[in-house]
């Protein structure tokens, strides 16, 4: 054997067995729940305060408040004892939550958990009908929110007549603390499996409208084996700025933090002023990012603060490989765990990057590294299959055995990841809340062998012969911007509800040196009788429809949309010129402006800010 190829094997050996290890403890923590009825995540937070009462739990970055676990745990008590008592929350109800983040926000999540209540957690950008929407699909009788979310709240009221809406101002705080934290008794918890919903958390979805991952009450707790990937412990103080809304803070660092003893610290929202301050302010040693705040970062001015932190590491998903480098030298990161995953999937893939040790150079820029011993300990870990972006509703298949075609090494093609036992699918894969066709889309039968089954996580990546996973695109009609997920679908469908828009198609574009991720083109096909001097009417009705993130950034008139011969929306064309086309649009000061001379040069150059 070549003894390079010898000795990068050994090294990814060694990572596997360091995820191996965590994975196997993680497991037994978890056995050991279920056959003592203690698979709720409550037990998690409960476990802490046993362990580590006097320690700090939980610290907010923005007015430094702060809780040992002791009084995180009784906080969380009260607020379980408001809702049973107050509104007569049951067990396995699932109860819409509408809050920023905040400790109230981990209060109520913690408060629901402890009396075996489901907390859905809806994106507090959405408004309107998306809204109401997620409210609905629950099938919550309440809708709890904060007093930052009143305005939006009032956007959605008109649609929800029959839900009882609760605002959490200072006064209802103020009150519920005073509240004494009675434990509630195991009963309300008791009997639940590990594959039993526990939560509900809203993605966007090809239907225009946010699907709800059911997130069941393993992956809540899979905390249990991240910070022993992550090393977390009592000393650590993990800072997320990542909405609670989504997986991302919530599993991957709230909850990861108790699991381990660590202090979370909550950041109220990103802020490139405010990030640096409150990373030093707040003594942290763990910051937590996806690839569009590390951008952002980058892209400031050197501040004097950005080197005088304790950091230890880094943890996230999408540092991509143009800024990678830059992003760990410049801030002093010596540590970082690059991870790959889905709120709603199964299957993941590790990163664990030493900045400053050799031995680790040679997996720099990728999302996981899977070698031998993976595979040799778990059979199939993961399956590249062969799949034409543009036509991605099938990979492609053998038409000799019917299998799926497996892309060579090193070739992109889509990441499928294993459902161990098909006839029991239910107790690892959970899907979308009343969506059964849309959770059955993310499966595919027959792939290696025949009955075998995988979960599709609809993400182009390759897998080279050195066992590193790179992330290359997003399959279908979803694009990531200002770190979220935005549907083209959902964008489409806000449109066409302008009567001077007779037709739209929407796709991602990739912009020269700005942010990471990709910027919204709507192509428009206007009515005869539409204002065309200004666009500040098209603009004002997409702020009224959509999520911020999700207005359109180019907008570009056509004379018709293309389709194909069952009547989908062809797109090719339109990502192949993106913005470099006539009659292109740019958002710009409640407005979109025509997208040409300085203002393209700018852009192209790197000088404009989005």
């Amino acid at each position: 054997m070549d003894p390079k190829v010898y000795q990068l094997a050994k090294l990814n050996n060694d990572h596997d067995a360091h995820i191996l290890r965590c994975m196997t403890a993680a497991q037994i923590d978890l056995a050991y729940d279920f056959m003592n009825d203690r698979v709720n995540v409550f037990y998690l937070l409960e476990d802490a305060k046993n362990l580590y009462s006097h320690e700090l739990g939980l610290l907010y970055a923005s007015d430094m408040r702060q809780y040992t676990y002791k009084e995180y745990y009784d906080m969380s008590l009260r607020y379980a004892n408001y809702f049973l008592k107050e509104y007569g929350i049951k067990k396995n109800e699932f109860v819409a939550v509408y809050c920023t983040n905040s400790p109230e926000f981990l209060f109520i999540f913690m408060g629901l958990s402890a009396i075996g209540a489901r907390p859905a957690l809806i994106n507090c950008n959405l408004t309107d009908n998306s809204l109401a929407h997620c409210v609905k699909l629950a099938l919550s009788r309440y809708l709890f929110y904060d007093t930052e979310s009143a305005a939006n709240i009032d956007t959605a009221r008109s649609f929800l007549n029959d839900i009882e809406i609760v605002g959490l101002d200072d006064s209802v705080i103020e009150n519920i603390s005073k509240l004494s934290p009675d434990r509630p008794d195991d009963s309300f918890r008791s009997g639940a499996l590990p594959w039993d919903p526990a939560a509900l958390i809203y993605t966007s979805g090809t239907t225009g409208l946010p699907k709800a991952a059911i997130v069941h009450h393993t992956k809540l707790t899979s905390g249990k084996n991240h910070y022993r990937v992550m090393g977390i412990g009592p000393k650590d103080r993990y800072i997320s700025h990542m909405p609670l809304y989504h997986a991302t803070a919530l599993i991957l660092c709230s909850l990861t933090c108790i699991a381990g003893g660590g202090c979370n610290v909550v950041g109220h929202k990103y802020s490139s002023k405010n990030f640096w301050s409150e990373v030093v302010n707040t003594r942290a040693t763990m910051i937590q990012y996806v690839g569009e705040i590390c951008r952002y970062l980058l892209n400031n001015p050197v501040n004097p603060l950005e080197k005088q932190h304790c950091l230890r590491a880094a943890f996230g998903t999408g540092l991509r490989s143009d800024i990678w480098d830059d992003f760990l030298n410049r801030f002093n990161i010596p540590l970082l765990f690059e991870l790959y995953s889905a709120t709603e999937g199964v299957g993941a893939t590790w990163n664990v990057f030493r900045r400053d040790d050799p031995r680790d150079q040679w997996a720099k820029y990728a999302i996981g590294r899977v070698g031998p011993l993976s595979f040799a300990v778990r059979g199939s870990v993961l399956y590249i299959a062969k799949i034409d972006p543009d036509e991605y509703d099938e990979p492609e298949r053998d038409p000799n055995t019917g299998l799926v075609v497996e892309c060579p090494r090193g070739t992109p093609g889509e990441l499928l990841f294993p459902i161990p036992d098909p006839s029991k699918v239910e107790t690892i894969y959970k899907g979308y809340f009343h969506n059964e066709k849309e959770s059955n889309k993310k499966l595919i039968r027959d792939v290696a062998v025949k009955g075998d089954m995988w979960f599709r996580t609809g993400d182009l990546v390759s897998y080279t012969i050195n066992g590193l996973v790179f992330f290359h695109d997003r399959l279908g009609d979803t694009y990531r911007w200002h770190a979220e997920n935005v549907s083209t679908t959902e964008v489409e469908s806000a449109l066409g509800k302008h009567p001077h828009i007779s037709g739209s198609s929407v796709i991602g574009v990739k912009l020269p040196k700005l942010e990471d991720g990709r910027a919204g083109l709507a192509a428009i096909v206007l009515t005869e009788d539409a204002k065309r001097d200004d666009f500040k009417w098209l603009y004002s009705h997409c702020q009224k429809h959509l999520p911020k993130y999700a207005v359109p950034m180019f907008i570009r008139l056509v004379d018709n949309i293309e389709l194909t011969g069952n009547f989908k929306i062809k797109k090719g064309d339109l990502k192949k010129e993106g913005i470099d086309a006539d009659q292109v649009y740019i958002q710009w000061e409640g407005d979109y402006v025509p997208f040409t001379g300085s203002l393209r040069r700018k852009l192209q150059g790197g000088q404009v800010k989005l």
